[in-house]
């Protein structure tokens, strides 16, 4: 069982506590008029700037929680992943406390990429119940556009795992380039450019027990196929070159589809797509 869980995780994140009004951040953040409170609309996926505090020289933004409820995940995904500006010398912390901004009683490490910033507060199975959080990422030895982080989402919340059971090996990924060739008479052909897609495929958990399968029907039972959510696949890196490679928003194609076993162990099979 051991060895099953260490191939590939996965955690489907859907209630995200930004989306409460008493969320305030240190760093100046404005894009094309919006500010960065708008960037947790699950819907409309915008782009915003966070920009870096002068003082402590790092991109800084605080979190009151309306009570000492246990978040789970935080997640910040970059508006172009190639140019997310990020360092090897970058440092991501995640201070909790209950007793206000000044008092650290828990620091978390985040990781981060190219393809954004995550960090799991439960991987150690220490308490994690605190209303006052400090999202701190520093600046590193940044050389471009070191004033400011570009991001699309960002995600502060729980999230949806199995005891048990994770993806199965074998699943598929690939990139829908969602463009438009047309070809002229002459046979010139023009484009109708537009976003590639990420596809996962063949995504299965075999053999669930009964509260795995439990936990993730009432997942896809809430969402459907019109929720969009934040999935955060293999968080280890355990089958990636890069953390994160895989972490999208996403929809399911179709609602999964289950397949009894044997006993009372059951087999899910589902697709993602990438919402953009």
């Amino acid at each position: 069982m051991a060895n099953q869980i260490e191939k590939c995780g996965i955690r489907f994140c859907n209630n995200n506590y930004l989306l409460d009004d008493e969320v305030f951040f240190t760093s100046e953040t404005d894009y094309n008029g919006n500010t960065f409170d708008d960037v947790f609309d699950t819907r409309n996926f915008g782009v915003y700037r966070l920009t870096k505090d002068p003082v402590d020289d790092a991109f800084i933004f605080d979190i009151t929680l309306p009570g000492s409820i246990e978040p789970a995940s935080f997640a910040l995904l970059p508006a172009d992943y190639n140019n997310f500006y990020l360092t090897a010398e970058t440092e991501i912390t995640i201070e909790a406390s209950n007793f206000g901004f000044d008092t650290i009683e828990k620091t978390f490490t985040g990781k981060h990429s190219r393809f954004g910033v995550f960090c799991n507060f439960t991987e150690l199975k220490e308490q994690n119940s605190y209303r006052y959080w400090r999202i701190r990422i520093t600046t590193g030895n940044r050389t471009e556009f070191d004033d400011s982080l570009d991001i699309k989402y960002a995600y502060f919340g729980d999230h949806v795992g199995l005891a048990t059971r994770n993806i199965a090996t074998g699943f598929g990924v690939g990139l829908k380039d969602l463009s438009q060739v047309f070809m002229a008479e002459s046979g010139r052909e023009y484009f109708n450019k537009k976003d590639k897609q990420m596809n996962l495929t063949g995504l299965r958990f075999q053999y669930m027990n009964d509260q795995d399968r439990v936990n993730f029907q009432q997942f896809y039972y809430c969402v459907g196929k019109t929720e969009n959510f934040l999935t955060i696949l293999d968080p280890d890196g355990v089958t990636e070159a890069e953390i994160g490679e895989l972490n999208r928003i996403y929809s399911f194609n179709a609602i999964p589809g289950q397949t009894h076993q044997i006993r009372d162990l059951f087999e899910n099979t589902f697709a993602l797509k990438e919402a953009l």
